[in-house]
């Protein structure tokens, strides 16, 4: 069954988000296996955010964005990750959620308070 987009102020916190944002500005510091070090890389990424809902959980009404990110390494052609997942929005308890999963099995579900115009998010 399809959805139809909700009115961006259903979304709450969440609305600012929507569309595609991208930037060059990231850096990754990680463990690279293959060389035996720590790394640090400059990279690029691509984030897409969709809104959609409300999905009933009970009496619960979440709206969401469901997402897409994917990040480059400068001047490499294959990625070096992505994820899809969702921000949830719980209006009637002032509650974000983010669930997300990578392809190399990592999933995560973090939640945190907000509300309607807050600017800065936070989930743990």
């Amino acid at each position: 069954m399809s959805e139809l987009a909700p009115d961006p102020a259903a979304l709450g916190p969440l609305a600012p988000l929507v569309g595609e944002w991208e930037g060059d500005r990231g850096y990754d510091d990680a463990y690279v296996y293959a060389r035996g070090r720590e790394e640090c890389a400059q990279f690029r990424e691509l984030s897409s955010f969709s809104p959609a809902g409300p999905a009933h959980n009970g009496a619960q009404a979440l709206y969401r964005l469901d997402y897409t990110t994917t990040a480059w390494r400068m001047g490499e052609e294959e990625p070096f990750h992505t994820e899809i997942g969702y921000w949830f929005w719980d209006a009637e308890h002032e509650l974000i959620m983010r669930a997300l999963v990578t392809p190399r099995g990592i999933v995560v579900l973090a939640g945190g308070a907000a509300r309607p115009g807050d600017t800065t998010l936070g989930v743990c």
